[in-house]
């Protein structure tokens, strides 16, 4: 083991980053080093891998999916993630190896840090998430394809379901509240799943005069999923647990296996006395 710790950043626009990184490795496996090299944000069988089969003091781990992040990273990209960021501490607190490197470690924490805090617009984001956003930058991360990937990259299939959402659209309350919904045959004409619907209700709730919003889905299993965001005011996780579902605050659903219609004309009563109690004017 090494006496002294070194911390190397390889950052920048072009390409290189990884390269740089991998021949550090080798120069320090050639040394008679041990080395760990966790890739983020990617699970392909790049050529690399094949190192550690060539040099014995090498491991290399990944920590992303098979194919490119496209759109808001999953759950399951969120969990790869999770477990990478304990696998690299481990690696670092358990000793045993020399060099460490943490592939595209900082374009995976700003992917996180955009997301959560809905573009540093939810009332989650402190002063402290931005200082961490610049020094993410400062550090290499890639903020530009992290707002490509996630933002700039809609499938087609999308905005056809978006079409038809906007068709059922339903403004209520005196514009204070609106409501849409998608319908099962209406994915499956569009061939369109889970990611084509996300984000659907905090369009709504972009709406000007809209306090609160609500997106239905109709399952496959026949069971309704209702979202719902509110702007300002209105505690939607409180609504939401009268209908037997939970969340935060501004964001929050439930399930519930009544109809569509039923679903969507009780949670209407029911907001419409929400929104006109002078508890809230």
């Amino acid at each position: 083991m090494l006496d002294r710790g070194y911390i190397q950043v390889y950052t920048g626009n072009g390409k290189g980053k990884t390269t740089a990184a991998f021949g550090l490795a080798l120069r320090s496996v050639c040394a008679g080093h041990k080395v760990f090299i966790g890739q983020f944000m990617k699970g392909q069988s790049y050529c690399e891998l094949m190192a550690q089969d060539l040099l014995p003091r090498l491991d290399i781990e990944q920590f992303g999916s098979p194919g490119f992040i496209s759109g808001k990273p999953s759950l399951e990209d969120m969990a790869n993630a999770a477990k990478g960021l304990c696998r690299m501490k481990d690696a670092l607190s358990l000793g045993g190896y020399d060099v460490v490197v943490f592939d595209e470690i900082n374009t995976a924490l700003y992917f996180g840090l955009v997301t959560d805090t809905g573009r540093f617009q939810y009332t989650n984001t402190t002063a402290e998430s931005h200082i961490i956003a610049a020094e993410l930058f400062e550090a290499g991360a890639d903020f530009t394809a992290a707002y490509r990937e996630i933002y700039q990259n809609v499938k087609a299939e999308k905005l056809l379901v978006e079409r038809a959402m906007l068709d059922t659209l339903e403004l209520f309350a005196d514009g204070k509240g609106v409501i849409a919904f998608v319908r099962e045959e209406t994915l499956l004409k569009y061939g369109a799943g889970e990611d084509e619907t996300d984000g659907m209700s905090e369009k709504l709730r972009g709406i000007i005069g809209v306090e609160v919003s609500v997106f239905l889905k109709e399952r496959p299993d026949g069971k309704v999923k209702a979202s719902m965001r509110s702007k300002e005011w209105l505690d939607v996780a409180a609504l939401a647990g009268e209908f037997g579902g939970g969340g935060h605050v501004r964001a929050a659903g439930f399930t519930s296996e009544l109809p569509i219609e039923d679903v969507r004309a009780a949670v209407m009563k029911r907001l419409e006395e929400r929104l006109s109690s002078k508890e809230f004017e």
